[in-house]
């Protein structure tokens, strides 16, 4: 007996969050560990160069991640659905390209929650904290979310084609 489609996208967004929450996780700890490390305390992590770039590595890592993820999801469900390569191309990309939303917010918001926790200024508001008013933080956080949108698609892309092509070659040949 055969699962239907929704089980198998739903195991995608699943396995995205678990990756999300984790890689959040891990961001936060890293840099919670080195905020200990350069920033004397009751300064603004961000004022430090060792933290701002570990902080532009991890939001890196997070986005890179994702067409990773989905090309492995495909995988995975191109061979669990060896005859049905359309059902697994479509699973797999809109449970990636869903998946990848929450895989990200997750991650973004456990890796600037660590900055929140030391008193860093991250948000968009006007004013800031000191002279010459923008932003409160180096990162716009609208911006990353257009960011997300952008990624978000070819996320889905990787996990459509990897799944048909996987699910293509792991079927019976055809006579």
């Amino acid at each position: 007996m055969e699962r239907p489609a929704y089980v198998y996208a739903l195991a995608v967004v699943g396995v995205f969050a678990a990756l999300g929450a984790g890689l959040g996780l891990a961001a936060n700890f890293t840099l919670g560990f080195f905020i200990e490390q350069f920033v004397d305390p009751g300064t603004d992590p961000l004022d430090s160069t060792q933290i701002g770039i570990l902080l532009l590595v991890s939001i890196f890592v997070i986005y890179a991640t994702g067409p990773v993820a989905a090309g492995l999801a495909g995988v995975g469900l191109g061979r669990m659905l060896p005859d049905r390569e359309a059902t697994a191309a479509v699973v797999a990309g809109v449970g990636c390209f869903v998946g990848f939303f929450l895989f990200a917010g997750l991650a973004l918001f456990l890796t600037f929650s660590v900055l929140a926790e030391y008193g860093a200024g991250t948000g968009a508001g006007a004013g800031g904290g000191g002279g010459g008013g923008g932003s409160g933080g180096p990162i716009d956080p609208s911006a990353l979310g257009t960011l997300m949108v952008q990624v978000g698609l070819p996320v889905g892309l990787v996990g459509l084609a990897t799944a048909y092509v996987t699910a293509r070659v792991s079927g019976q040949p055809r006579q």
